[in-house]
């Protein structure tokens, strides 16, 4: 798969919707594998097995960072989405409403349906509660707590679950993402990790749909 079809995977990935209950203010590291997915190896050693995810008040971001010189993030807060690009030195955002992305999860007749179950597990000393997504792609596992206070409004499948997730799936295409968390991490969070970067060029509307064009 080439360098740009991967990246189009992520953004799809990225692209929705962090809310987080108790602790409300640190990090989760994640350790990410890629069960079932129909990728060759070489695609696949070029994506993350490590990811981190950090909470502040109603602000998160998620990092990932790849082969090659590739890194994306995405900062969210309750009113704003940012995703930020870096490609071999090349830095790019695209900002989008979150009451924008509310509207386009809301039009969707194939919306996700949240169902809860009553398993129960602890992840990384964290007591999880089990519910089932069913998406257009399928159905998903996700594990939450509801002791970990945060925003998963990056996820739009996640929307109906009331917690912080600590294990579930994402799926597009041919690539599936399993990410289960290893490590909580209650320490001070800075301000800096919620602000674009100066160096960070933003997208227009035109210019995000041309590059999606491009990936299709």
């Amino acid at each position: 798969m080439k360098r740009q079809g991967i990246v189009l995977l992520l953004l799809v990935l990225l692209k929705s919707s962090f809310v987080f209950s108790q602790i409300k203010e640190g990090k989760v590291d994640f350790n990410v594998s890629y069960p079932n997915s129909e990728l060759p190896k070489e695609s696949l050693s070029m994506l993350p097995n490590h990811t981190v995810i950090w909470f502040k008040n109603d602000q998160s971001r998620f990092d990932m960072k790849m082969a090659m010189g590739m890194n994306m993030s995405t900062i969210i807060d309750n009113k704003n989405m940012v995703i930020l690009m870096d490609i071999l030195g090349k830095k790019t955002a695209i900002k989008k409403q979150m009451v924008d992305l509310a509207k386009n999860a809301n039009s969707n007749p194939n919306k996700s349906k949240v169902t809860l179950t009553s398993e129960v597990k602890d992840i990384a000393g964290y007591h999880c509660k089990k519910a089932i997504i069913n998406t257009e792609d399928g159905e998903l596992d996700i594990w939450f707590t509801n002791e970990i206070n945060g925003n998963n409004s990056w996820n739009e499948s996640f929307k109906g679950v009331k917690g912080f997730p600590m294990e579930f799936n994402m799926k597009t295409g041919q690539m599936e993402m399993h990410l289960i968390a290893e490590k909580v991490y209650t320490e001070k969070v800075e301000d800096s990790l919620f602000i674009v970067p100066n160096d960070y060029v933003f997208l227009s509307d035109s210019e995000t749909k041309a590059m999606f064009d491009v990936f299709k």
